[in-house]
């Protein structure tokens, strides 16, 4: 019975090719991790605003959006104003306990959002604790300034429409 050995060459040359496939993929890998978390910090962004939106039109009261750089968080209260008839959801009574089960929106006190963003907010953007703070109101509109952050090293500036509150953000190219 006679054994096979591999020759130095042989070796050799399954060494080169696996190094070839290792430098070509790496790049390639690292790249697709860097967008994904691009795309989750920005699909949180976009969640924290269209959700808060939605419930300020829902239930007819003016909610904020503060941003709290240093705890990586939004957090969401009621505002000032509401409107004279709020308008509530409906419940439906259980028939075993008889009571009442509210719920069309989740109501989230904080969102957080990623490590990875990095906010650039300007002076005049900011309230006196040092925090941003955007605005959302019963009849859809928004209150909010532009607030430029990075991710992952891609620059981007956060707009929200003024009539329509909805997120907007763009990438700023240099």
């Amino acid at each position: 019975m006679q054994k096979h050995h591999f020759t130095l060459i042989e070796i050799l040359i399954v060494l080169v090719v696996v190094g070839l496939v290792l430098a070509v993929t790496t790049p390639r890998l690292l790249k697709a991790s860097d967008r994904m978390t691009v795309e989750g910090s920005l699909t949180a962004i976009r969640a924290a605003v269209n959700e808060t939106a939605m419930r300020a039109r829902c239930t007819a009261r003016t909610l904020t959006l503060t941003l709290d750089i240093e705890e990586h968080r939004f957090s969401v209260a009621l505002g000032g104003e509401s409107l004279e008839h709020r308008w509530t959801p409906p419940s439906s009574e259980s028939e075993d306990a008889g009571e009442a089960k509210a719920a069309i929106i989740q109501a989230k006190e904080f969102y957080k959002f990623p490590d990875a963003i990095e906010w650039a907010p300007s002076n005049d953007a900011l309230d006196d604790d040092g925090n941003v703070v955007f605005t959302f109101f019963p009849d859809g509109q928004a209150a909010a300034r532009e607030i430029p952050f990075s991710v992952c090293g891609r620059n981007f500036m956060l707009q929200i429409d003024r009539i329509t509150a909805n997120p907007v953000i763009l990438e700023i190219l240099d």
